[in-house]
C-alpha cells in the first residue's frame, strides 16, 4: 500500500488536523445500514480515518446558512479498501454521504490509486434534520505516484490558499467545482477554471456525456454477436451519431 497524506494536497492548518480513526461500530451502531452497505462495510473496508474538520473557530472562515443549506463545519474523510475502487465507489461514497449530515470532502483509496467525492446536501424543508443529496462531485481515479499534468494542475488548485474562503460554503463550492472541470478536461485534455461558473451546466453536460459513453458500449456489444449486415450498418450509424454527440460535448466544455 502506498502511503499518501492527503492533508499535503488540501494543506488545511494545523488546527484543524484531527487524524482521528473512525470505526465500523460507529455505522453498524448509529445508522440503518444496507444489507449492501454491511457488506462492503465489513468486508472491503481496511480503514477510515478523520483527518480534519473545519469549523468557524479553527479556520477564520464564516459559517453559511440559508433556508436550504447549512454549512457549519467541513470534514476531509478518508477511506481505505482492499477492492480496485470502481468496484464499491458509489456504496462507499453512499455510506459516507448518506449517513453523515456534514458537507464531507472523502478520499477513497486503494493499493495504488485514489478518487475525491463530495455532495450538495440539501435541508428538507419540511423536517429540519432530514437532507437530500442533490448532487455527487467525484473525480476519476487518480494513481498516487504517476500523477499526470492535469491531476496535478486539479490537486494544486484546491489547496487551501487557493480556494474562496468568504464562507465554508464558498470553500466547499470551489473544490465541487473543480473536481467538474477536472472530469471536463479528462474530455477535452484543457484543466479551464475559467468555467467555474458553470460549473452546474457543465456537471449535466458530464453526466450525458457519461450516458451516451454507456448507451456506446451496449451498442459495441451488441455488434460483436450480430450477424445480419443490413443491422450491423444501422448499429454502426447509431454509433458514430452517439460519437458526434460527445464530440460536441467536447467543444461546449473546451470553451
Amino acid at each position: 500500500m502506498i502511503e499518501v497524506n492527503y492533508n499535503d494536497i488540501f494543506q488545511f492548518p494545523e488546527r484543524c488536523l484531527l487524524h482521528k480513526r473512525i470505526t465500523k461500530k460507529f455505522f453498524t451502531k448509529n445508522f440503518d445500514l444496507t444489507a449492501a452497505e454491511k457488506k462492503v462495510l465489513n468486508n472491503h473496508v481496511a480503514r477510515m480515518k478523520w483527518v480534519a474538520s473545519l469549523k468557524p473557530a479553527n479556520s477564520n472562515i464564516p459559517r453559511y446558512e440559508d433556508p436550504h443549506y447549512l454549512f457549519e463545519e467541513l470534514q476531509l474523510i478518508t477511506c481505505t479498501v482492499s477492492l480496485e475502487i470502481e468496484k464499491i465507489v458509489k456504496t462507499i461514497i453512499d455510506l459516507f454521504q448518506k449517513y453523515i449530515p456534514y458537507p464531507i470532502l472523502l478520499v477513497i483509496e486503494d493499493e495504488n490509486n485514489f478518487i475525491l467525492n463530495t455532495s450538495d446536501k440539501r435541508n428538507s424543508s419540511i423536517d429540519s434534520n432530514k437532507q437530500s443529496i442533490e448532487n455527487h462531485y467525484t473525480t476519476t481515479r487518480i494513481n498516487k505516484e504517476t500523477r499526470r499534468k492535469l491531476e496535478k494542475t486539479f490537486l494544486s488548485s484546491i489547496s487551501f490558499a487557493r480556494l474562496n474562503k468568504t464562507d465554508l460554503r464558498t470553500l466547499h463550492q470551489g473544490i465541487a467545482d473543480a473536481i467538474v472541470q477536472f472530469k471536463s478536461s479528462k474530455l477535452t485534455g484543457i484543466y479551464n477554471l475559467e468555467r467555474a461558473k458553470q460549473s452546474a451546466e457543465d456537471l449535466k453536460l458530464l453526466l450525458q456525456a457519461e450516458q451516451i459513453e454507456t448507451k456506446i458500449a451496449g451498442l459495441r456489444s451488441q455488434l460483436k454477436k450480430e450477424t445480419q449486415l443490413k443491422t450491423r450498418v444501422d448499429l454502426n450509424m447509431e454509433i458514430q451519431k452517439l460519437k458526434q454527440l460527445i464530440e460536441h460535448i467536447k467543444n461546449t466544455l473546451s470553451h
